[in-house]
């Protein structure tokens, strides 16, 4: 058994790996907790790890692979538990009984394979040269709100209304736009960005310049930040409803049409049908 210190995992972290599954990818790597592999075989995590200990005792699992972590239960309680390699969760496998032991062992294996088709997929996508460039005007528009939010934070340290660092700024309205455009189930916009597709892409900067735009909009007047991070905030919002809503990254749906919505800060949304009009009372001054 290796004798790695613990790395404390919180329990609600292991719900929110890539592609809805517990697989996590690292260098062309796969990998899975115990704790999922519990879940998916309906086995208590205790006896899944026996079975692990019980390999690595008898060299079928060599005791420098898997990594030895932990996690906090529900109850506040730390447990250990081990990120198993592809290759040892197969080798895993036919020794875990229970009465789902054949169904648990399709679905492990269906995540392994379904997540290696998305990097199969990613791969393939990011050499499209219409995906390259969608990747380079994106970090553009970047820059632009991670300017724009600096200004912002620079004001409110300024005028004595905020001390938080901006690093802490930038990430707010980080997720603040991904949150309105994608189902990321928890994770980083930074770890998403090479699965979105060029169209996705092309998406998260036209919002992410839409964020910008509104905090520069209103920078200059005598409204407290915190009313222009919230403008900014329905501007984006109203951005993701007429342009299709959350959606999963690297899914795209052809029939679903991308409204070309440039917004400048705070624009009215007149250009818009009707129907897809949001209430222009969100964008009201403060």
């Amino acid at each position: 058994m290796t004798s790695a210190r613990p790395t404390e995992v919180k329990a609600s972290a292991l719900d929110q790996r890539r592609n809805h599954t517990a697989i996590v990818e690292c260098n062309g790597a796969l990998f899975v907790e115990t704790t999922h592999i519990s879940a998916l075989f309906d086995r208590p995590h205790r006896n899944i790890m026996r079975d692990v200990e019980r390999l690595i005792t008898g060299g079928a699992i060599d005791a420098l692979n898997p990594e030895r972590i932990s996690y906090v239960d529900s109850m506040g309680r730390v447990h250990d538990a081990y990120r198993l390699s592809e290759r040892d969760a197969l080798v895993l496998m036919p020794f875990i009984g229970g009465k789902r032991s054949m169904e648990g062992q399709a679905r492990l294996v269906d995540e392994f394979l379904h997540v290696r088709r998305q990097l199969r997929d990613a791969k393939a996508m990011q050499g499209n040269p219409a995906w390259i460039e969608a990747r380079q005007t994106g970090k553009q528009d970047r820059r632009n709100i991670t300017d724009a939010v600096q200004a912002l934070c620079d004001r409110a340290f300024s005028r004595h209304e905020s001390t938080t660092p901006a690093g802490l700024w930038i990430t707010n309205a980080t997720r603040c736009v991904t949150s309105a455009l994608f189902d990321v189930s928890g994770e980083r916009i930074t770890a998403i960005r090479d699965r979105l597709t060029a169209r996705q892409l092309r998406r998260l900067a036209m919002a992410e310049e839409t964020y910008a735009n509104a905090l520069y909009s209103l920078i200059d007047t005598d409204a407290h930040h915190k009313a222009i991070n919230e403008q900014a905030k329905h501007a984006v919002q109203a951005f993701a409803a007429v342009t299709g809503g959350r959606e999963v990254p690297g899914v795209d749906h052809s029939a679903r049409r991308l409204v070309a919505v440039r917004q400048s800060g705070l624009a009215s949304l007149d250009v818009l049908n009707e129907s897809q009009a949001k209430d222009t009372d969100d964008f009201a001054m403060p």
